[in-house]
Parts: structure tokens; sequence; C-alpha cells
């Protein structure tokens, strides 16, 4: 169900495979391909928060789109 007065909805969904300190490069290529450094993710989590993104769970997603309960966001607003 999408909620009244819109047409569609938009859930950007992030993967990570690891948040890990780096491998060595020589020693796990794909590893060292696939993670991402705690830094890094603390500094990607920070920018979605600066600009109004905030985690949901899959439960959440459901709810929203079964029940059209919407997500209680920072500050009392409402959100997907």
């Amino acid at each position: 169900m999408i909620p009244l007065g819109r047409s569609s909805i938009s859930v950007p969904i992030l993967m990570y495979h690891y948040i890990r300190p780096a491998p060595s490069i020589s020693a796990d290529y794909i590893g060292y391909r696939l993670t991402v450094t705690p830094a890094d993710f603390t500094s990607q989590m920070d920018w979605l928060a600066t600009n109004g993104y905030h985690p949901v769970d899959f439960n959440d997603v459901a709810r929203v789109l079964l029940r059209g309960h919407a997500v209680a966001g920072q500050a009392g607003r409402d959100h997907v």
C-alpha cells in the first residue's frame, strides 16, 4: 500500500559486505574490495543523517507498505 497522496515511495537500500579495517590487498584482494572501514562507514552514516535519512529495518518498510503506518522519524516527523 502506498500512502495516500503519493504515487510511489523510494527506499534507498545500502548493503555492506564487511565493515572492518581493510585487509591487505595482496593477501585478500576480494575482501579488500568488499570492505568499508569503520571510519568510512561512520562518515557515510553521518552524511545520511545530516541529509535527512535515517535507518529503518525491513519490518518498518513492510509496515508502511502493507498497513500504511508511517515510521516515526526524528523530531516526531513521520518517514517512510
